[in-house]
């Protein structure tokens, strides 16, 4: 709580609550990912590789944060300015769950081309080629290191792919 008794909590507490949340929840997706039966397959990654990488970095991103909250408690900093929602964070966190709900149906490339292209309007992209060759350019790219690289099959969509 901020000196005062104002109630509210500042920004490092925020921090030191978000890693300490986040660390659990990695916890609790690792033991999940743990638990995932194995293939057999020569030359393959098992069902737990991918799920491991992704809480390796989420436990080690939370334990900076929570270092950096640590840090700035003892310090005594104070943010510059209230926390805010980015602009147009609701909306992308709309146009994520639609995104999730659309790639059984349409499939992983075209509705990532189509959730990049809704992502870089919403955060100030303004260059509709650079759009999108861009927003192509990324799903198509990681279509054909999970596809062919790793032999992960991805969710397929009208195109068939």
């Amino acid at each position: 709580m901020r000196p005062g008794g104002t109630g509210t909590m500042t920004m490092a507490g925020r921090n030191v609550a978000a890693a300490l949340g986040l660390l659990a929840f990695g916890a609790w997706y690792a033991w999940l990912s743990a638990g995932l039966p194995e293939r057999h397959m020569p030359n393959t990654p098992g069902p737990s590789f991918f799920p491991l990488i992704i809480v390796a970095l989420l436990i080690g991103l939370s334990l900076a944060l929570l270092i950096k909250g640590i840090a700035d408690l003892r310090a005594g900093r104070q943010a510059d300015s209230p926390a805010r929602l980015a602009p147009g964070a609701l909306s992308a966190l709309a146009a994520f769950f639609v995104y999730l709900g659309a790639l059984p149906y349409v499939g992983f490339v075209v509705s990532s081309v189509i959730f990049f292209a809704v992502l870089m309007v919403l955060y100030g992209g303004r260059k509709p080629l650079l759009i999108g060759v861009a927003a192509t350019l990324v799903p198509v790219g990681l279509f054909v290191i999970f596809r062919h690289g790793f032999q992960i099959v991805l969710p397929h969509g009208v195109l068939g792919f």
